[in-house]
């Protein structure tokens, strides 16, 4: 299985995929930061060998919507391509020059010296981790049992961004943390509002109609209902990362 290194260059997102040993980029990540519009475009004219398609596992530690299933990569000599097309990247003093500078000098020697590349992150702010249990708990009213799903968005936090406890966050894993609770955001607000419906109709027909609850009526609240799927197994997913 790929290993994924997540790290952030001025408040923006790059993610590394280990493959076999050698590093590949997300080519949405580098090609935001170069200002690349059309990734799909700019990877186009690579070599078959500078580039991949990723199947995304659940597992992945990349805070990406739950329906793309596989994403654009490109190794080191792609990475190199798409650089050396942006003019901003030769310019001293901007963001891109930055990057270059830091992936060619710092990044990758690194990786290939140890295998691995680790930001030192400064633990986040009281204010900063106040936002994420802020945003945990209004979105845990979409929910009826507020507890449970404010548990299981903590949980999902953990797993993604490999931390034992909340309070562990870094500063500068905030902007993913709050990217991943964005992506399921309108999900939690959509059910949110299904609920209400399906209250309403009960609402409806037992006080205002003043019928019973038989049988009858929790096989009609059933087929407006939906399927649960099972709980997933957090443990096993953290060991996976």
């Amino acid at each position: 299985m790929s290993n994924i290194i997540n790290f952030t260059f001025e408040n923006l997102p790059v993610r590394i995929v280990d493959r076999l040993g050698n590093p590949w980029f997300l080519a949405n990540d580098v090609c935001d930061i170069l200002e690349i519009q059309n990734t799909s475009d700019a990877i186009k004219s690579l070599d078959d060998d500078e580039k991949a398609k990723l199947e995304v596992s659940p597992s992945f530690n990349l805070g990406l919507d739950y329906r793309v299933k596989e994403i654009n990569i490109i190794n080191e000599s792609g990475l190199y391509i798409l650089i050396l097309r942006s003019r901003k990247a030769m310019q001293k003093g901007t963001v891109q020059y930055n990057f270059r500078k830091w992936v060619t000098s710092e990044v990758l020697p690194t990786i290939r010296r140890t295998g691995s590349y680790h930001v030192k992150a400064d633990r986040a702010t009281a204010a900063q981790l106040q936002g994420i249990k802020d945003k945990v708990h209004r979105l845990s009213f979409c929910f009826r049992k507020t507890g449970s799903a404010s548990n299981e968005m903590y949980n999902l936090l953990r797993v993604k961004l490999s931390l034992r406890n909340i309070a562990d966050i870094s500063e500068n894993q905030i902007p993913q943390a709050h990217a991943i609770l964005d992506a399921i955001t309108p999900h939690c607000e959509a059910y949110g509002d299904y609920r209400r419906e399906i209250d309403e109709y009960a609402l409806s027909t037992i006080i205002r109609q003043g019928l019973p609850f038989t049988p009858h009526l929790k096989r009609d609240l059933r087929k407006i209902g939906c399927e649960v799927g099972s709980r997933p197994d957090w443990v096993a997913l953290a060991k996976l990362i």
